[in-house]
Parts: structure tokens; C-alpha cells; sequence
């Protein structure tokens, strides 16, 4: 019996061992996409993948967005990931754009520490595009430590 209380403890304490805080700024008014997930995962073949899904909070028809993506060090610091991340699918207004996946490669382990994406650049159908002015204003942060 003190067995299986130990246990049962044990299975309710691990959830709270790995609580992922996200902070996401891209829901401001002023940010022309919404973030609304970024995640590292494994695919059935083992190729790491990184998905982005957003939302067209814009009063335009988006043909494209341009993501920056810095990936957590062991010590919680943000590292330049290698790469941009560019959907080039159109997506309307109010809707979501989803299930955009990318290869993924790093030395550091972003599932267990932690992403900040943020969007970079918007192109809208009208020929005119939104650029982020250098501050990453509209970034999606996930903190798995």
C-alpha cells in the first residue's frame, strides 16, 4: 500500500516538474500575424520537424510570411537559429494558416529548452508588406524549462 501512494505521488508531481510558460506578444493589434503555435517535434521517420501555425489578424489577404527563429542555450540564453522560416501560402483574412512544417537542425536541444519565433516579414495581396522594425514586437516564446 505505501507503495502505490508513493507511486500515485509520483505520477501527480511529474506534471508539475515540466511546466511550459509561453509568452506571446504577437496578439497585439499592431502585429499582422498571430502565433498561435511553435513546436519542435519528432516525426515517425525521426527527422526533427518545427511547425508553425498562425492566424491573419490583418485586414488583408497575406501571400506570405517570413519567420526569425532564435533557439534556448543550456544556460537560457537565446542563440540565432541557422535559418529563416518562410510560408509562402496565401492566407485570409481572420483565418488560420497551420500544419507548416521544417526540417530542423541544432545542437541545441529546443524541445527541452525553449524557442522564441517571431515574424520578420508579411507580404499581403495588394503588393504591400508589413517588415518588423528590429525589436522581434511580434514573437511567440516557449520556455520549456
Amino acid at each position: 500500500m505505501k507503495n502505490a501512494v508513493l507511486t500515485l505521488l509520483l505520477l501527480l508531481a511529474i506534471p508539475c516538474l515540466a511546466k511550459v510558460k509561453i509568452t506571446n506578444t504577437s496578439t497585439d493589434a499592431a502585429c499582422p500575424v498571430k502565433i498561435t503555435e511553435a513546436f519542435v517535434w519528432t516525426s515517425h521517420d525521426i527527422q526533427r520537424r518545427f511547425e508553425i501555425d498562425y492566424t491573419n489578424q490583418s485586414s488583408q489577404v497575406i501571400m506570405g510570411a517570413n519567420f526569425g527563429l532564435d533557439v534556448m542555450d543550456g544556460v537560457g540564453d537565446f542563440r540565432p537559429y541557422l535559418t529563416d522560416y518562410t510560408v509562402g501560402t496565401t492566407t485570409k483574412v481572420g483565418k488560420k494558416n497551420f500544419n507548416n512544417f521544417f526540417a530542423f537542425y541544432t545542437e541545441y536541444d529546443a524541445k527541452v529548452l525553449g524557442t522564441r519565433l517571431w515574424v520578420k516579414k508579411v507580404a499581403f495581396a495588394d503588393g504591400t508588406s508589413w517588415v518588423d522594425d528590429g525589436t522581434k514586437k511580434c514573437q511567440y516564446v516557449k520556455d520549456n524549462r
